[in-house]
């Protein structure tokens, strides 16, 4: 589920997107960032993102990241319809002082397929799968924001306790030719609902969703925003999630933070 090694570093981020949304005026929605610690009362700097509107009511999640050594840098965009069913991933890796990007990957969902150009070693290949249903894109190398890329999981995911709701993942199949770019199916995530309970982030105390995913476990809002997540694999079980919000329209959060 590997394009390639260099590619896999290109899959850090995302900036394509479908003519028939660039060509609308977004209107900016809200803007956070992701991080915190087990212990959620330190507000650490992680994952910054901005989330912008647009006129047909889908919407568009953008995340840019600095390379290391201050080299170039990684632009991830997610995109939604206005129910947070996924539409759009994209990422691109920019130089340093570059506008044009040097790698760039963009898919696009559909209701029964997944469609994907990309642009590698100045070449440009496409390949598209049919798969109906739940479905998530994730780049090889996954270098990816690991918080929205579980949040349009989640987003997909039936709300009902005891629920499993399968979610396809769909990569990039390994290829001796590199330039060429092919699609599979690489799992089958099974996302089970656990209900709702009061959920305390860094922000403060708020009602959540709470979702199992393998050893993972995700809190989200009616939304589908983000709250928080903990991996039992990783980091020792340390919860990551929300340490700042700007939610221009006070539509992100149906409960109010209680702090």
């Amino acid at each position: 589920m590997r394009l390639s090694v260099a590619l896999g570093y290109v899959l850090l981020a995302l900036s394509l997107c479908p003519i028939s949304i660039c060509a609308q005026t977004p209107s900016k929605l809200a803007e956070g960032t992701y991080g915190g610690s087990e212990s959620l009362t330190q507000k650490a700097a992680g994952s910054h993102w901005e989330m912008v509107k647009n006129l047909d009511g889908s919407f568009i999640v953008e995340i840019t990241k600095s390379g290391e050594r201050n080299q170039g840098r990684i632009v991830e965009k997610f995109g939604f319809t206005g129910t947070w069913k996924p539409i759009l991933y994209s990422v691109e890796m920019h130089s340093r002082d570059s506008a044009q990007p040097s790698m760039s990957l963009e898919c696009s969902f559909l209701a029964d397929a997944i469609s994907c150009d990309a642009l590698h070693k100045g070449k440009l290949s496409k390949s598209s799968l049919r798969i109906a249903g739940p479905k998530v894109f994730l780049p090889p190398g996954f270098m990816t924001d690991m918080f929205w890329m579980m949040a349009t999981v989640c987003a997909q995911a039936e709300r009902t306790p005891g629920k499993i709701t399968n979610v396809a993942e769909v990569s990039v199949a390994d290829d001796p030719d590199d330039s060429v770019l092919k699609l599979e199916v690489a799992e089958s995530l099974p996302v089970a609902y656990v209900g709702q309970e009061d959920l305390k982030t860094a922000l403060g105390t708020t009602r959540a969703n709470k979702f199992r995913i393998k050893d993972m476990t995700v809190w989200t809002a009616d939304s589908g925003l983000l709250l928080a997540l903990t991996s039992e694999g990783s980091d020792n079980g340390k919860r990551f999630g929300l340490s700042s919000l700007n939610d221009v329209t006070h539509r992100l959060l149906s409960t109010p933070i209680q702090r």
